[in-house]
């Protein structure tokens, strides 16, 4: 597969139940329905892996809500570290925030792997192009 291809995958949460569809990420590309999984961290765990085989990169559409929420801290728990709000919160307030930003929950060496586990997830951009001194962006 293309190192660019993406799918988009779509689930519908319910409290019993996930239905998933995958659309490619190209424009006009076939959108189909995966079928139904339990809403269960076991179950959303085993599809993503299953997607994730397929070598694209995943971009997931969900609802916002009580069981919107769980599955979105499932999907994101990489991306947890202490003091992470601080640095969301300085990114959506700032143009620019640089990659060895630090506050009093978040070391600079945090910092750096926060950075990059973001930018990995493309929630954020580098702005700078530089290895020295690194600024991102959303």
């Amino acid at each position: 597969m293309d190192q660019h291809s993406r799918f988009f995958v779509g689930l519908d949460v319910s409290k019993l139940k996930i239905s998933v569809a995958v659309a490619d990420g190209e424009r006009g590309g076939e959108v189909r329905f995966f079928g139904d999984i339990p809403s269960d961290p076991a179950s959303v765990s085993t599809i993503v892996q299953k997607l994730a085989k397929r070598g694209a990169k995943l971009h997931f559409c969900y609802e916002a809500g009580p069981t919107g929420y769980e599955l979105c801290h499932q999907l994101t728990e990489k991306l947890r570290a202490k003091g992470a709000g601080e640095v969301i919160q300085k990114l959506l307030d700032d143009d620019a925030v640089s990659g060895s930003l630090t506050t009093k929950n978040l070391s600079r060496f945090a910092a750096r792997r926060l950075f990059e586990r973001l930018q990995q997830s493309d929630a954020v951009r580098e702005l700078s192009g530089r290895t020295t001194f690194r600024l991102f962006g959303l």
